[in-house]
């Protein structure tokens, strides 16, 4: 069955939640983690490809790349088949599937007639509905009568359209991480009226600026943790360097193991905004990477 995101606000709320990212600081944890979760003491909330990971399936499996595609994975087709990925995780009947539709392009109706679980589609890219060119047009006219990068239009947010990230390449044809897709593609999957996680994020908590497309997928499990409400938050494996590789060691590292370090201001602006956002909602957000490079989440231990 389809969701909307207004299903989940505040559907844990008070409930132990687990973030999971894949990095090399996750191994301690995750023996614990699927024990807990097997006593339905916490919610798993994890990125990709976690049955490399776990053996039982999280939560909610958040999704917010092209690689990992639903309609593929039905079929057994494409990148599913080409990676050699397990065809049956996408339907276990004790998840709910969060994933981005504007990046995943699997048919919707093809979804709604084959996928078991519930599912969420979201949008992380079309703030206000605008199209990504929309946006960089928008950016590109403020940058032209200000002569700076202080535009607020979206979200409040300025860090996000600053250099390196606005040159890089990553995305918003060439920065803000995240499109347009295939020329644009992603633009036609807008749906009217809804908003995208970021603003839904906003919203439910109250704060004055809303995180960026997101460098990594973690971002936005964390940004969906906080819309349910879950209390504390709880992160592990959010190493955010490539370099360090993963927590399972046979999975490759990507070719761009130094974006953290390209996008480490537009990464550090976005946790502060996510965790200052928690603070208004009501929750706690928990880093067990004690030994992360970055500051803005509070380091911490797991209390049962």
């Amino acid at each position: 069955m389809e969701l909307n995101i207004t299903n989940l606000i505040d559907k844990h709320k008070g409930t132990p939640g687990m973030v999971v990212g894949h990095g090399p600081s996750l191994k301690p944890y995750v023996e614990k983690i699927a024990l807990l979760q097997s006593q339905k003491k916490l919610i798993r909330i994890e990125t990709n490809n976690w049955f490399d990971y776990f053996d039982n399936p999280p939560d909610y499996w958040l999704l917010a790349n092209g690689e990992l595609n639903i309609e593929d994975c039905l079929k057994g087709t494409g990148t599913w088949q080409a990676r050699s990925y397990p065809t049956d995780v996408v339907n276990r009947g004790d998840m709910t599937i969060l994933f981005s539709d504007t990046v995943d392009m699997s048919s919707k109706d093809y979804i709604k007639e084959h996928l078991k679980p519930n599912y969420l589609m979201y949008d992380q890219r079309h703030f206000q509905g605008h199209t990504c060119f929309e946006i960089l047009k928008n950016f590109q006219v403020h940058f032209k009568e200000n002569k700076n990068f202080d535009f607020r239009a979206y979200g409040n947010n300025t860090v996000m359209f600053r250099p390196p990230r606005i040159q890089s390449g990553a995305g918003f044809s060439g920065g803000l991480a995240g499109g347009p897709t295939g020329g644009g593609r992603c633009c036609t999957r807008r749906v009217d009226g809804r908003r995208t996680l970021q603003e839904v994020t906003q919203e439910v908590s109250g704060h004055t600026e809303h995180y960026s497309t997101g460098d990594t997928a973690v971002l936005h499990s964390i940004a969906f943790a906080i819309v349910m409400g879950l209390d504390p938050i709880y992160v592990a494996g959010m190493d955010l360097n490539y370099q360090l590789g993963y927590a399972n060691p046979t999975v490759p590292v990507p070719y761009h193991n130094n974006d953290w370090q390209n996008f480490s201001l537009n990464l550090r602006n976005d946790l502060r905004i996510l965790n200052e956002s928690a603070k208004a909602h009501g929750v706690r957000i928990i880093n067990l990477d004690i030994n992360a490079w970055y500051e803005e989440l509070q380091k911490g231990t797991w209390d049962e």
